[in-house]
Formats: structure tokens, sequence, C-alpha cells
């Protein structure tokens, strides 16, 4: 669709190779796939099914695939469910997941959601959903500052990064183990935006207000006691940070300084 290409070949940003392959991360540090004509649009395509499903089984990469990766943990699950016995021969049970609520939430929107009334979990989930909103709003506030800018070495897109690797996984992880206030059922995150994230213009007043999101997080985590303290020293980190790039970026011109 080379109408949808509106901008120069070559001055495109290309994406956060989050997804790459460890091999070409260590070989190749500065790859970027970027996408600006039919031959790039085609090598990603390729490149993509390579990684995911589409790659032949007789290829050496095929064990390292994504598709294949999961099919060999499922096989193995399988395994483990078949030949677990009790020391008297019958088969001992084993439940693979949690019993977590079906779509577990803070506020019960419809009748397909269930909510969640421990207070311990809603603490949590309070916790994880703020989280989720910063995540977001950082990836949209690089976009707007700089929507042809690297992603790899954007500040704002590798604290978002951190957010979901630091924050949100282990958040999630505990969720799951948490009882719901429902009977045999754990909690779970809920992934509810409680407010849209929207740009913002002014670089310094962004960044400020991160650092006042990050800090709010930061003491509902410290009030709360099932939280791992490292979930706590990042958002203490990412107070600091935040406000230290509010103080180094320069203020608009005419703009007064309060």
């Amino acid at each position: 669709m080379p109408e949808l290409i509106v901008v120069e070949k070559g001055h495109v940003g290309g994406e956060h190779h989050l997804f790459l392959r460890e091999h070409l991360n260590k070989n190749h540090p500065d790859y970027q796939l970027q996408i600006d004509d039919l031959e790039s649009a085609l090598f990603a395509i390729d490149f993509i099914s390579e990684q995911s499903e589409g790659i032949s089984p007789d290829s050496a990469q095929f064990p390292q695939s994504h598709f294949q990766r999961f099919r060999t943990m499922a096989q193995r699950l399988a395994q483990i469910q078949t030949t677990s016995f009790q020391g008297d021969g019958s088969r001992q049970p084993w439940v693979i997941a949690y019993p977590a609520l079906r779509n577990p939430t803070l506020r019960r929107v419809d009748g397909y959601s269930n909510l969640v009334t421990a207070t311990e979990a809603r603490q949590v989930m309070s916790l994880f959903d703020g989280c989720y909103f910063l995540m977001m709003q950082l990836m949209v506030q690089h976009f707007g500052q700089s929507p042809t800018g690297t992603l790899r070495r954007s500040k704002l897109m590798n604290a978002s990064i951190d957010v979901m690797t630091g924050m949100l996984r282990p958040l999630g992880e505990l969720l799951m183990a948490l009882p719901s206030g429902k009977r045999g059922r754990t909690a779970g995150p809920s992934f509810e935006l409680h407010e849209t994230p929207v740009y913002n213009p002014m670089a310094r007043a962004a960044y400020r207000t991160m650092a006042r999101r990050f800090e709010g997080l930061r003491d509902k985590a410290h009030s709360c006691a099932v939280i791992n303290h490292a979930i706590y020293e990042l958002l203490s980190f990412y107070v600091e940070f935040f406000d230290e790039m509010a103080d180094n970026e320069p203020p608009p011109p005419g703009a007064q300084l309060l």
C-alpha cells in the first residue's frame, strides 16, 4: 500500500527489537526493522513469520520459533499430567492453571465480568491498573514527541518496557495467586483503564506529571504488605528519573517558571 508511505526512505523510526533473537541483538545491536517500501515490507513479513509459526519444520531455527517453544511447553505439561501417579498407583490430579475468576474487575461493568471483593487483591489490582495506564502513557508520549524517532534509544519507551516487565509481570503473577473473595477462585489482572492516555505537548509538564503518578503508585505499593520490595524500588527510581528529566528539560520559549 504505497499510498500509506508518507516518509522518505530511511527516515522512519524502526521497531524496538524486543522480540528479536539473542544472536541478532548481539551481532547487530543497532539493527531496526524499518518499513518504507515494498521490498522492506516483504522482508518484514518473512522475518516475522520465521520467528512465529511460519517457519519450516526442516529449518535449523524451527526449535527456537515462538510457535514451537509454546508447543514444546504444552507437550511437556501434558506428559506430566499423564505420568503423575499416587503411591498406590492411582492417577494424581494436577491442574496446570490457577483457578482464577473469568474477567476479574474492580468495577462490575457487565454480566461477563466478575467483581473482586477481597481487600488485598483489590489493592494489588488498583496498583496493577495504575501501572498499566502509565505503561501506555509512556508510549503515547514517545510517539507524540518523536513519531519517527528510534524506539531503541527512547527513554520513554524503555521506561514503558520496564513497567511492563518489572511491575506488571510480578503484579500479575501475584494476583493470580491471591484470593478473590469468591470461594475457590483467585483474582487476576483486569487491565482496566479508568482514563485515556493522552499526549502532552509540553514535555516538561509531562515528565513532572509522570513523576507524580509514579509517586502515587509507590505510596500504594508501600502500604500493601504483599507487594515485593523490588516493585517499590523501581517505582521510586522512576519518581526521581522523571523529576530529573523535568528539571533538565528547557522550558518552552516565553514560558514563565513558577
